[in-house]
C-alpha cells in the first residue's frame, strides 16, 4: 500500500462561528477528528466554536484498499464573541497576563515584559510592567462589527507600534504612558512593532456607540 501525505494547519474560530479544517491529504481515505469535543463540534465539514480556548485537535484518515491510515495534529483556537455591550480587557502588569474573558485576545511571543519606566497609573489601577512588542510579538483578535480599541504604551521611550500592519503617530504623552483610541470595523485586528520596541500595558476593545445606539 501506498503512504498518503498529509499536513494539517493550526486554525482559529469565534464562539458561534464555524470554519473549515485547513487539510491537505492524497489519499483516498475518511477523516475523523477528535480532541476538539470541549471548544468545538464538527459538522458537514466545519468546527463550530462553542466555547473559548485551545484545543489540540487530531485527523485520522481511514487506510483503504490503495493507502495506508495516516494521522496528524493542529491547534484549534476558539475565541470568544464580542457582544454588542461587552468590554474585553487585556493588561501586560506584575509581569502577568491577564485577558478578561479568557482567549478573546490571541498573543504571539508576549512572554517578555519591559518594567524600566517605574509606576504608570491608568483607570486608578498601577502598572510596574508593560509586554515588549518585538519583531515577534502580536496581539490579535475579532470584532464582529464597528468597535473601538484603546491601547496604553509605556510613556518611557518614543517607539511606534502598528495596527493592522499601518504605523501609526504616537499621540500625546498623558501622565507617563500614550493613549491611542482607534475605531474598527468587523474583522480581525492586530497589533503589532512599529519603529521599535514599543511597551504595551493594557488594551480594550468595546463596541462604537454606532453599534450600541
Amino acid at each position: 500500500k501506498l503512504t498518503p501525505t498529509l499536513t494539517a494547519s493550526n486554525i482559529e474560530v469565534t464562539v458561534g462561528s464555524s470554519v473549515a479544517p485547513s487539510i491537505e491529504y492524497d489519499g483516498d481515505g475518511t477523516a475523523t477528528y477528535s480532541g476538539h469535543e470541549e471548544f468545538a463540534t464538527f459538522a458537514d465539514g466545519k468546527f463550530t466554536g462553542t466555547k473559548a480556548g485551545t484545543a489540540t485537535v487530531t485527523v485520522t484518515f481511514s487506510k483503504t484498499e490503495n493507502y495506508t491510515a495516516a494521522t496528524a495534529e493542529f491547534t484549534l483556537t476558539v475565541k470568544e464573541k464580542l457582544s454588542t455591550t461587552g468590554l474585553y480587557t487585556v493588561k501586560f502588569n506584575n509581569k502577568k497576563t491577564v485577558q478578561n474573558p479568557e482567549g478573546y485576545f490571541s498573543i504571539s511571543n508576549g512572554g517578555s515584559y519591559k518594567y524600566d519606566f517605574g509606576v504608570i497609573t491608568y483607570n486608578d489601577e498601577e502598572y510596574n510592567s508593560g509586554v515588549k512588542i518585538q519583531s515577534s510579538t502580536k496581539i490579535s483578535f475579532e470584532t464582529e462589527g464597528k468597535c473601538i480599541v484603546t491601547i496604553i504604551q509605556g510613556g518611557n521611550q518614543e517607539k511606534t507600534i502598528k495596527f493592522d500592519d499601518n504605523e501609526i503617530s504616537l499621540p500625546t504623552k498623558t501622565n507617563g504612558y500614550y493613549e491611542y483610541n482607534i475605531e474598527v470595523e468587523a474583522g480581525t485586528h492586530t497589533i503589532s512593532r512599529g519603529s521599535g520596541e514599543a511597551t504595551i500595558l493594557y488594551v480594550a476593545v468595546s463596541p462604537s456607540v454606532d453599534e450600541t445606539a
